[in-house]
């Protein structure tokens, strides 16, 4: 049985680990949070920072951003356990046929 890691050797290792994107990895340590320590980044305080400043990303514009937001969306639920995966699969087949649909518009 696998030990919880109390440290990250990497902001990539973190990245992976936390299933976190590398850009907000290295956006935390750019603004100054506390869990970057000795070439070692700690999990805890890492995951309270992320918690407490969550991203200032835009939202994609029109019908292609719309479209991701709800695929981001839904994964989002599917990795949380909300979501079983055969309604996971069923529903991204549904937004990937509409996407198709109004491919016009991409």
């Amino acid at each position: 049985m696998p030990h919880e890691v109390a440290y990250f050797d990497s902001q990539a290792s973190a990245s992976a680990a936390l299933k976190i994107s590398i850009g907000e990895i290295r956006r935390a340590k750019r603004e100054g949070c506390s869990a970057f320590r000795s070439g070692r980044i700690y999990k805890k305080p890492l995951l309270k920072w992320l918690a407490k400043n969550k991203s200032k990303r835009t939202p994609r514009a029109g019908p292609k951003g719309v479209l991701c937001e709800v695929m981001i969306s839904l994964a989002k639920k599917f990795d949380a356990g909300l979501i079983a995966s055969d309604d996971y699969f069923e529903r991204c087949t549904k937004i990937i046929a509409a996407g198709r649909a109004y491919r016009h518009l991409f």
